[in-house]
């Protein structure tokens, strides 16, 4: 089959047929999701994420506080606070790693709803589990729909899961994986719509979106979808087709107003580099990160498979021949919009955002290898698409490991200490240290604890580390705002071997509670174990002051300090 040839259409049969074989496909699709589920959690496990805490990436701990705030709320906390960005203030001054304003809500609903019946940490992660097995039955589905079989689709869902960027982000709590899952549904309703022209498509193009970009600004790159697509296709009429304006209506009724309310926080990710130099930059690390992910074999098959489709669709464009097939032009669309969208805006350089584009080089790869031998060897296909695969695991293949950072178990000692009441924390650590910290805090101390970072509480700076400045300036400076805070406890991380590049807040109290005669300890302090570091000994040491004076604590809106990347 080439690639400007689509699947054959489904003969017809009798309803109670039809019937009869769409419930048996329901449950081969059900228990194909099942053996993708079942790769996906022994990956996942195999990893560690189930005996390490939330401090896998500098955004995990926001995201699952986050989630862990719209469950508490939706389970019963707005019987306390009816309001929910007052509960959310509420929230982020005991457990300050609410980051909704900087993230749209989307991800966090889901999270907060599946965390419902089950308030742990193990639910985050068998949801991460299930947001790549839905990734990768869409691949199935997908190459299964473009004429591969469902073997040949078993088989590249199969490589999906293998991939070391997926194994990586189905074992750290991002919200990537629900955006994969929205942007290949949109891209395969914009492949419909070109197709048919059909209001319900453009509708369902609309509303996953909207979808896409309440889970992540970038989600706006589907913008560059609908017009690639139409002009690999050739369908120019359908620029002026009333149905396609559909798609934007709920896009602006839904994702824009959100968008619009948050524009002065997001705004504060962007890179403040020259775009020239960014354009550059982003394109080779993009381009390089692809065959990192992805591997050189795949990088040469999807190049020579996109001249094909550009020499394809030039040709069609200048005769009568039929066009590209619809949703084969739309996962171009797709990966050709990935690039650009992220090659132009200075979002930061992250392999992660190269998360979308996996499934469709896989697909698409394969049906060029299916091109190139179809027609000639048709027998060759299947080996060869298994070959290639099996060089895409192998080349790209790289241990994943989340290594253990202790926080559970210094949370469960703090709480075994406390008096009963809500004691007050000061955490010193690094962006992923404090987060898991914090996480660990929202799960286990949910009324007994209160958190203060010590890159908030110690510093001040913006959103990405900008404008750093201490909030003390000597030791009696800092015995006072110790005691101004109330802490109860102070968990200090053992200082890294590169000293010349740690905060100084963070090297000022250690060299503060280095002196015995400083502090008045309630007890001897603590030292926790901890492998976080690239498995790197390590330890958190646990201070316990004597009872101090607390003050109040001015709530801060929610998102407003943290210092995770910009989506």
């Amino acid at each position: 089959m080439s690639l400007d040839e689509g699947s054959a259409s489904a003969p017809s049969m009798s309803p109670g047929k039809s019937h009869a074989l769409h419930k048996v496909s329901v449950k081969w699709a059900l228990a194909v999701w099942a053996i993708f589920f079942a790769l996906s959690l022994a990956l996942q496990w195999q990893s560690g994420a189930w005996q390490s805490d939330f401090g896998g990436h500098a955004d995990e701990a926001a995201h699952v506080v986050t989630g862990l705030m719209v469950r508490d709320y939706l389970g019963g906390g707005f019987l306390e606070e009816w309001h929910p960005m007052r509960y959310a203030q509420d929230y982020y001054e005991r457990f300050p790693k609410v980051a909704i304003g900087h993230y749209p809500p989307g991800f966090y609903l889901v999270e907060g709803v599946v965390l419902i019946p089950w308030r742990s940490p193990s639910t985050v992660l068998l949801l991460m589990v299930a947001l790549s097995a839905g990734v990768a039955w869409q691949t199935w589905r997908l190459a299964g729909d473009l004429g591969l079989g469902e073997i040949g689709g078993l088989v590249l869902g199969t490589a999906f899961c293998l991939l070391p960027l997926v194994r990586t982000y189905t074992a750290i709590v991002m919200s990537d994986l629900l955006l994969v899952i929205f942007i290949l549904a949109a891209t395969r309703a914009v492949g419909r719509f070109v197709t048919r022209d059909r209001s319900r498509d453009a509708w369902a193009f609309g509303f996953l979106a909207a979808a896409a970009i309440l889970t992540k600004g970038s989600g706006l790159l589907l913008a560059l979808v609908p017009p690639i697509t139409i002009a690999l296709t050739g369908r120019w009429k359908l620029l002026m087709s009333p149905r396609l304006w559909l798609a934007a209506v709920p896009v602006l009724v839904l994702a824009l107003p959100w968008m619009l309310a948050t524009r002065h926080i997001t705004a504060e990710g962007m890179s403040e580099v020259n775009f020239s130099d960014y354009l550059g930059n982003a394109t080779v690390y993009y381009l390089m990160g692809f065959t990192i992910e992805i591997g050189w074999v795949a990088l040469i098959v999807i190049t020579i498979g996109a001249e094909l489709t550009l020499v394809n669709a030039w040709r069609a464009n200048q005769s009568d021949r039929a066009p590209l097939n619809s949703e084969v032009a739309a996962l171009w669309a797709l990966v050709g919009g990935l690039f650009l969208f992220y090659v132009a805006v200075p979002s930061g350089l992250d392999h992660r955002y190269l998360l979308p584009v996996l499934p469709p080089a896989l697909v698409l790869a394969a049906l060029v290898l299916k091109q190139c031998l179809g027609r000639r060897w048709p027998r060759a296909v299947g080996p060869a698409i298994m070959i290639f695969v099996t060089m895409v695991v192998a080349e790209t293949w790289r241990p994943v490991v989340k290594h253990y950072t202790g926080a559970s178990e210094v949370i469960s000692e703090l709480l075994k200490q406390g008096a009963g009441d809500e004691s007050t924390v000061l955490i010193v650590s690094d962006v992923s240290g404090e987060g898991a910290m914090t996480a660990a805090a929202a799960f286990l101390g949910e009324k007994a604890l209160r958190v203060l970072r010590g890159s908030k509480i110690l510093a001040s700076s913006d959103w990405l580390g900008r404008g750093y400045e201490l909030k003390f300036s000597s030791r009696e400076d800092l015995r006072i705002l110790l005691e101004e805070r109330g802490v109860d406890f102070i968990v200090l991380e053992q200082l890294p071997d590169d000293r010349d590049s740690i905060p100084a807040h963070w090297s000022s109290l250690a060299e503060f509670l280095s002196v015995p005669d400083e502090v008045d300890w309630a007890s001897p302090p603590q030292t926790f174990g901890s492998e976080r570091k690239h498995g790197r000994e390590s330890e958190f040491v646990v201070y316990q002051l004597k009872a101090l004076a607390k003050a109040e604590i001015e709530p801060q809106p929610p998102g407003a300090e943290t210092d995770d990347q910009p989506q």
